[in-house]
């Protein structure tokens, strides 16, 4: 089941207490579904099962009629009955901040989507018409959720990306076990990040340690072919030999193979005179070679 199943399921379950919050997800349902009345039979035209079911059980909780589900989105009563329900829905009047919840949660179940959180944060509502389109945007924004619009295929679609924004948002229309799921991955996702930049820069870091490694050796290498390096201080020639002993080796590694242990900054300052005295000696580097061609 996707995530966007798991959070309409869950939203399909949740019905208010207070009556202006059912009329409030009526309304939404109803705009949302398209809803017609034709002859005795009240029409939810669009195909969402679980919102014309919803819609079906808080009419039965709001009104006192006599009206059956004969079919998936008709509704079949008394004529009278359901056009005065239907002249109440086009019109909502939604005041408080529960009822916009309801309202919000009621359009989520029809149009909504929102991507799985382990991949991207993107949830929309794909809106009848731009009216509904409309309300939804300043609803959001009365929650201080901020929202964008386009249109596609027809439909206006208010969308919000950004997890803490979902999720703000989950929790109003009392989404709680997607809520939970959806921080849940946003914790895994934050871990995962961490780790993968921590080995990603310990990589770097072994990569420019080994290039350095191989450079030095080089340099080594050159002064024991153009001269040797006797004439070098002591402990430059005792630098070169360990180098070459243990080419793997970090700096700190190095420093402890000394007769007296010597700190990383003065191995890595032997080191770079090591290199000099190469270089004095006509020395380059293929890393050097191939910035002086390039």
């Amino acid at each position: 089941m996707s995530f966007s199943s798991e959070v309409k399921e869950e939203l399909a379950e949740r019905i208010g207490t207070a009556r202006h919050c059912r009329l409030a997800e009526l309304s939404a349902i109803y705009t949302a579904q398209e809803g017609a009345l034709r002859g005795d039979v009240l029409v939810l035209k669009r195909e969402p099962v679980l919102a014309d079911r919803k819609f079906f059980t808080i009419l039965k909780k709001t009104y006192t009629i006599d009206a059956d589900l004969i079919a998936e989105g008709e509704i079949k009563g008394k004529r009278e009955e359901l056009q005065e329900i239907c002249d109440t829905l086009k019109k909502p009047t939604v005041l408080s901040a529960c009822c916009r919840r309801a309202y919000l949660r009621g359009v989520f179940l029809c149009a909504g989507s929102v991507n799985d959180p382990s991949k991207s944060y993107h949830l929309e509502m794909a809106c009848r018409d731009s009216t509904q389109a409309e309300t939804v945007s300043d609803f959001l924004a009365k929650e201080e959720i901020r929202a964008g619009r386009t249109e596609r295929g027809g439909r206006h679609v208010v969308y919000v990306k950004g997890s803490d924004r979902i999720v703000t948002l989950l929790g109003l229309m009392e989404a709680g076990r997607a809520l939970l799921k959806m921080e849940n991955e946003r914790v895994m996702r934050d871990v995962r990040g961490n780790v993968n930049r921590r080995v990603n820069l310990e990589t770097a870091n072994i990569g420019k340690a080994a290039d350095a490694s191989a450079r030095q050796i080089e340099a080594i290498r050159f002064l024991e072919k153009h001269g040797g390096t006797e004439d070098l201080p002591a402990s430059l020639q005792e630098m070169a030999a360990i180098r070459i002993r243990h080419p793997e080796a970090t700096l700190e590694e190095l420093g402890s193979c000394f007769r007296t242990p010597v700190g990383k900054s003065g191995v890595n300052h032997r080191l770079r005179r090591l290199i000099e005295a190469a270089r004095v000696r006509g020395f380059e580097s293929k890393e050097e070679e191939e910035e002086t061609l390039s």
